[in-house]
């Protein structure tokens, strides 16, 4: 992994949340980590090596799905905005309950060894936010943006934020280490399928300085 920063271009930006007119932007830093599902049986072995290592999303949507996001109230677009309008990349997370709803219907297969944790993830009187999806522009990764993000989605937060890192078919090492690094716990994982493709996950939780929180 390169991490000199001789090579990284110097920029300066500010965290802000999305307006309509940053779903373009968001779309693009999206489509730079993007791996497409049919594709993971096609690509070659450096490849795979090259994706686990510097990371990879696996939603493939086009830019109607984050114009939506950003008109609901309950879900949030962090974005690194230059003051030219360009964006680097983005966070995004939902608080709405009734998509936590949704993504526990679909939690069917967990492996869990604390109760506390399988009640904060399958019971409805529990609260947490879903961590969705972060994604940086590739010229501008190793800058501490998506850091940078995540704190301001901390700050502005209370309850636990939880995120699913892709194990099988292809092992996101890369998103694995930036979340620890970023103060998630490793608390156990799930399977089952997306896009009739069998996935495994790991599950990781940032505590926010919270207990579990119910409604």
């Amino acid at each position: 992994m390169n991490t000199n920063k001789k090579n990284i271009p110097k920029v300066d930006y500010e965290i802000i949340i999305a307006d309509i007119s940053d779903a373009e932007g968001i779309h693009t830093a999206l489509k730079a980590n993007l791996i497409e599902i049919e594709d993971l049986d096609l690509i070659s072995e450096n490849q795979r090596k090259k994706l686990e290592q510097n990371g990879f999303l696996r939603k493939e949507v086009d830019v109607g799905y984050y114009q939506n996001l950003i008109q609901n109230q309950k879900t949030e677009i962090y974005v690194a905005k230059t003051k030219d309008d360009q964006i680097l990349g983005f966070a995004s997370i939902h608080k709405e309950q009734t998509d936590i709803k949704k993504l526990r219907s679909t939690l069917k297969n967990l492996y869990l060894d604390n109760q506390k944790i399988e009640d904060l993830l399958l019971k409805e009187e529990y609260k947490f936010i879903y961590l969705d999806q972060i994604s940086i522009i590739n010229k501008y990764k190793r800058r501490g943006i998506a850091t940078k993000l995540m704190k301001a989605i901390l700050e502005n937060s209370q309850n636990p934020i939880v995120a699913f890192i892709v194990k099988y078919p292809l092992h996101n090492k890369a998103s694995a280490l930036w979340h620890e690094f970023n103060d998630f716990e490793l608390v156990g994982s799930a399977d089952g399928y997306y896009k009739d493709k069998q996935f495994q996950w790991y599950i990781y939780i940032h505590w926010n300085n919270s207990k579990l929180i119910k409604k």
